[in-house]
């Protein structure tokens, strides 16, 4: 338990040192990347974040604080088992969160079945305009058949280095209500959060986001965004071990974000 009463800041910060420890540093991952290449993606996500921070009210500032909190104590627990022990996620690149908008890589490896994926996922704890905002460009990658790209990245087992391209892109939704409870949780080490309902919140708002992404590409004629989201569905629907009934999605309808998610999409 770390020591003190728990405010944003202290939690802030400790997350912060989490991500410089595990978050993917492009300039250690050598080949295939050039290197020039990668000190002027540093720099240019060093500046852009920093234009953010400025462009940032007060209240916006303490969300994104809240977000970056919310990521690592996903993180965290993701690792530690929550989806079992076929999925681990990992920070992306501060590259890939700023323009990417790619806050952790999930890579789902399920060897009984010889079945795997990545997915991206983004954090989002607000409710309305940036959430629309975030399912807008899902939607707008699907048009394209275009999906998400990850510039850097290394697998778990270390034996692929290089960019993920066309990948599902999903986005965990929470409430700033919610989200504080998680942070503190995680900040004074509370056991309870192995056993907290947001695991299978979390599981939930993916499996419909694939469902219904997958249905908006069939709209949109966009075959392998379609196969693409189905294929994640399925590997997530294992993880979460059965299907999804309308009881539970109402039981986490008092979540605003998750009750938002469901409106979006």
């Amino acid at each position: 338990v770390r020591e003190g009463a728990f405010t944003l800041e202290k939690a802030h910060t400790a997350a912060q040192e989490i991500l410089v420890r595990e978050a993917i540093d492009p300039a250690k991952l050598g080949e295939p990347f050039n290197q020039k290449d990668v000190l002027r993606d540093k720099q240019y996500a060093k500046d852009k974040e920093a234009g953010l921070e400025r462009g940032a009210s007060p209240h916006e500032r303490e969300t994104i604080k809240l977000a970056k909190v919310l990521e690592v104590a996903v993180n965290a627990q993701i690792n530690a088992g929550w989806f079992g022990p076929d999925v681990h996620t990992r920070p992306t690149s501060k590259y890939d969160d700023v323009e990417n908008k790619i806050d952790l890589i999930a890579e789902i490896d399920i060897h009984s079945q010889g079945l795997t994926a990545h997915v991206a996922l983004g954090m989002d704890v607000t409710y309305a305009q940036e959430l629309k905002g975030k399912i807008s460009r899902i939607q707008g990658e699907i048009i394209k058949n275009e999906l998400a790209t990850v510039k850097y990245y290394q697998s778990q087992d270390g034996h692929f280095t290089g960019s993920l391209n066309d990948i599902p892109r999903l986005v965990i939704g929470v409430d700033e209500e919610r989200a504080g409870i998680i942070a503190k949780a995680w900040y004074k080490k509370n056991p309870a959060l192995k056993k907290d309902p947001l695991r299978e919140q979390i599981l939930i708002e993916l499996i419909d986001q694939c469902e219904a992404f997958a249905n908006y590409a069939d709209r949109m004629g966009s075959a392998k965004a379609a196969a693409s989201y189905r294929r994640t569905k399925k590997l997530l629907l294992k993880v979460y071990g059965s299907e999804v009934t309308a009881q539970k999605r109402q039981e986490f309808g008092k979540d605003k974000v998750f009750r938002q998610l469901q409106i979006l999409i």
